[in-house]
């Protein structure tokens, strides 16, 4: 049974910590999960549909998330990372790099908070996330899960969503 652990910090410009910047330590480079700009001519089609139906089946798959602490989110899922080598290494990225931690606002509207760290855990048995957010989450606040589907990595295009998708109560 394929099993594992990853954490993936989706930080740009990570800074030292306070005794790393006292003593004049480098803090070390950590992987940056963010999608590197493609060469032209070559056709990635396959590895975007491959991309985008992992992370469709994970968030249809979720079991329950809920906050830990008011910076962490864990969200279970029943989705199983693939078994072959060269996908247990690209599907976590791909889940840290799409899937969004959104949160309602006054009048129908929503964003998204930043997710600065993704710690993954899998088995046979389904797939773990814990998002480690930038900002806090204030107390009362409904919150949900989500996952960008598109190309890219999704900034400017959910910036560009209309401020209210839902005319009435629901």
């Amino acid at each position: 049974m394929a099993s594992g652990k990853r954490r993936i910090d989706l930080n740009r410009a990570a800074r030292p910590g306070f005794f790393a910047r006292l003593f004049g330590r480098r803090s070390t480079p950590k992987l940056i999960a963010l999608p590197v700009e493609e060469p032209g001519g070559i056709d990635f089609t396959l590895r975007r549909r491959a991309a985008v139906r992992a992370v469709r089946n994970f968030v249809e798959s979720i079991d329950t998330y809920q906050l830990h602490t008011r910076r962490t989110v864990h969200v279970v899922s029943n989705y199983v990372i693939p078994a072959d080598p060269g996908l247990q290494d690209k599907v976590p990225e791909w889940l840290a790099q799409r899937v969004r931690f959104g949160v309602v606002q006054g009048a129908g509207g929503f964003g998204y908070l930043q997710i600065r760290a993704v710690d993954l855990t899998w088995d046979h048995e389904g797939t773990e996330l814990y998002l480690h957010l930038d900002s806090k989450v204030a107390p009362g606040t409904r919150a949900f899960i989500a996952a960008y589907l598109g190309e890219g990595d999704g900034t400017a295009e959910m910036q560009d969503l209309p401020a209210t998708l839902l005319l009435g109560d629901p």
